[in-house]
């Protein structure tokens, strides 16, 4: 395909965020390192902040282990109250060092991970069905086992044309119950893509692990908040730059990084019935005269 260089002549730098995950993140960072072992070279850019469990010192250990680079923020939450603004400062951390002339930016790929867990499943095999997709992709996103779970990334205009929390307020003021309008809005949509479906393309995705063609980081920015003030997911602003620059962005379904987890998990017969029951109960109590507040979960 255009331009995809071989995997065994590729050099790529992987990127992911840290924070309160002491316990587990050794084993995490060596999972997903020994999925990309054939390439020719890999490089780690590891961003930190608001850890209180000793995280940052745990990943300065296992640096010396592997070609990582540690960025420790601190503490962002005092200047950056809002989760998502601290997530697109600590992204873009990673991404100015792309766009600068550092080992970090010379690279011919860019891969984005998630490192609570979400890449469970991930192997070389995975890594591998991206480059055998018949498609010509800038950027490749992971596929799951489970039901696909990151719809607050996930832009595609019949499957989840926009953000699903707006959607999700809009049936609230329009009169539907809590657990009906998060089905429809989100839970709905998290349907099992089958790994020998043909790549989807899309407007943005995520889902946990992103692989890009490095070129795609110049100029652009992650955003975690929109012009009103509100949370955003950080990931729609960057794609939507790409796309700009004429990327195409694909799900490559046979990539499978994960199975179930606790956003998927949501998803599952129980949950639901509960979901469900809770609703009857509390239509029930308001014909006795009792109305709960309608409240976000």
């Amino acid at each position: 395909m255009r331009d995809r260089v071989p995997i065994e002549e590729a050099n790529v730098t992987i990127v992911g965020l840290a924070r309160n995950c002491k316990e587990v993140i050794g084993s995490e960072l060596r999972r997903i390192d020994s999925a990309f072992a054939d390439f020719k070279g890999r490089h780690w850019i590891v961003v930190e902040s608001d850890s209180d469990d000793g995280t940052a010192d745990e990943i300065r250990s296992i640096a010396s282990t592997m070609d990582l680079q540690l960025i420790s923020h601190g503490r962002l939450r005092d200047r950056h109250p809002r989760r998502t603004h601290r997530l697109a400062v600590c992204r873009n951390t990673y991404l100015e060092l792309i766009e600068s002339d550092s080992e970090a930016g010379r690279c011919d790929f860019v891969v984005v991970v998630d490192l609570d867990g979400v890449n469970d499943a991930l192997n070389e095999a995975s890594i591998r069905a991206c480059w055998n997709a018949e498609v010509d992709w800038d950027a490749c996103f992971a596929n799951q086992s489970g039901p696909y779970y990151d719809m607050w990334a996930l832009r595609h205009s019949a499957w989840s044309p926009g953000d699903w929390h707006e959607n999700y307020d809009l049936l609230l003021e329009h009169g539907l119950r809590q657990h009906k309008a998060i089905e429809v809005a989100c839970y709905g949509r998290m349907v099992t893509l089958a790994p020998d479906a043909p790549p989807l393309e899309v407007d943005s995705a995520f889902g946990g692990l992103g692989i890009y063609k490095r070129r795609l980081f110049d100029g652009g920015r992650y955003v975690g908040e929109g012009e009103s003030g509100r949370e955003i997911c950080e990931h729609v602003a960057l794609h939507e730059s790409m796309r700009r620059k004429g990327a195409r962005l694909f799900i490559i379904p046979s990539c499978i990084n994960g199975t179930w987890n606790e956003h998927s998990d949501k998803v599952r017969p129980f949950p639901r019935f509960v979901r469900s029951f809770k609703a009857c109960l509390i239509d029930g109590l308001a014909l006795l005269g009792v109305s709960p507040a309608n409240r976000r979960k």
